[in-house]
């Protein structure tokens, strides 16, 4: 029997936040599905008192030489970008609540008819509190909405420009069993939605739970279950189940390396069992002027606005500089992403992306910020028929680079 989507999404939405209450099945903060949750840390103190508050105001200039990501109607434009935005950081060593939100206005210089006053939306939310030495809470959400689709796809597949809503709430918990012991859960709900004809949104609830044990300073080793549900608009509902081991190894006091995997059994309501590999692997290494991450990925997620579950494989890193030049920080961000469909779809696409930024603060009220990014996708035509159209990961090429100022100041209250 199919169940209609609407009913389905109720009902699942009714059992994931109903165990989201009970405390055995809240989790930690989120990550992309098949990476390793790490172990939380006690909140840090506070830098300039309990309560800070700091709004912003950033003024940007961007030039864009394919605004419609698209190649087969590149279109240049010049946009200028006017983003108000506010943070608050309340901190005491038991509890911490980091939150964040801005909204940006675009004006275009010759295709005006894309002028908008709510172009861009990001909220952040970042909470722990500490409930007693062993036992800590987290929450976490991440809500963006953009005309640029991959933006907000976690896949990084782009479907043109189109306002794109995303949403990732994750709350979570780490107990510490035993000195060497700790136990990890997580529970995540990921939503994408799309302001065209043809694509499809989606729901992914998951929930997941670790066990980690240190046998040595240097040696970690965990193992685990992960559970996921995937509700595709107009399409029969995917669960997969993935029992995984992993270990974590401190090769050098500021180097670490980490690999998990294992099977991920994926199990359609219509069509046949299929198993696909869950790797996960990391290095991070800590220098004198900064640090750098390296990250491959391989898991079975969605494909954005093109809909169905799909097999994800991404390799990506970064480096960051931070400590050559006081108030200067540095980032570069490369990432490759390889899509395939596992059920019924014809999704194949290749991504690449490179984004280089930074940050100068002039004095503690402004700063300098300008970025540069690049980013391909080649799809082989892939297209998705829907009742309400068809949808395309077409070919892109762009490029944008924006140079701005931000305005802010921190005020503390004790």
């Amino acid at each position: 029997m199919t169940i209609p989507r609407g009913t389905r999404k109720l009902w699942v939405a009714l059992i994931f936040f109903g165990g989201i209450v009970a405390p055995a099945w809240a989790q930690a903060p989120p990550l992309p599905l098949g990476s390793p949750v790490p172990v939380p840390t006690a909140p840090e103190g506070p830098r300039r008192g309990p309560i800070t508050v700091t709004p912003t105001i950033s003024v940007t200039g961007e030039w864009n030489d394919n605004v419609f990501q698209n190649n087969a109607n590149k279109v240049s434009d010049f946009i200028l970008g006017v983003t108000p935005g506010i943070s608050v950081a309340i901190e005491s060593p038991i509890y911490r609540l980091i939150g964040s939100y801005s909204f940006t206005s675009e004006f275009y210089a010759d295709q005006d008819q894309l002028n908008e006053a709510f172009a861009q939306h990001n909220l952040r939310l970042d909470a722990s509190y500490r409930v007693t030495p062993l036992l800590t809470l987290f929450l976490s959400d991440t809500f963006t909405v953009a005309n640029n689709s991959n933006l907000v796809a976690v896949e990084n597949v782009s479907t043109g420009r189109t306002q794109s809503t995303s949403n990732t709430l994750s709350p979570g918990l780490s107990y510490q069993l035993a000195p060497r012991d700790a136990l990890r859960l997580r529970g995540t709900w990921t939503t994408q939605s799309y302001d065209t004809a043809g694509a499809l949104d989606s729901d992914t609830y998951a929930l997941e739970g670790f066990w980690d044990h240190a046998y040595t300073p240097r040696l970690t080793v965990s193992g685990g279950y992960q559970f996921a549900y995937f509700d595709v608009e107009g399409q029969p509902g995917v669960h997969t189940h993935t029992p995984r081991l992993g270990v974590s190894y401190r090769i050098t006091p500021t180097l670490t390396g980490s690999l998990s995997g294992g099977p991920t059994f994926q199990v359609p309501e219509t069509g046949d069992v299929e198993v696909f590999p869950a790797i996960t692997a990391a290095l991070q290494q800590r220098f004198a002027w900064g640090s750098a991450t390296a990250q491959y990925d391989h898991a079975v997620g969605t494909a954005g606005g093109l809909g169905g579950t799909t097999e994800n494989q991404s390799l990506g890193g970064t480096v960051q500089v931070d400590r050559l030049m006081r108030g200067l920080v540095l980032q570069f961000v490369p990432r490759y992403t390889h899509t395939t469909s596992t059920i019924g779809q014809n999704v194949d696409v290749d991504t690449f992306s490179i984004t280089l930024q930074a940050r100068y603060e002039i004095t503690r009220w402004m700063a300098a910020i300008a970025g540069y990014t690049h980013y391909m996708q080649r799809s082989g035509g892939s297209a998705v028929t829907t009742a309400a159209g068809t949808i395309a990961a077409n070919d892109v090429d762009q490029n944008r680079v924006f140079v701005g100022l931000q305005f802010g100041y921190p005020i503390s209250f004790d």
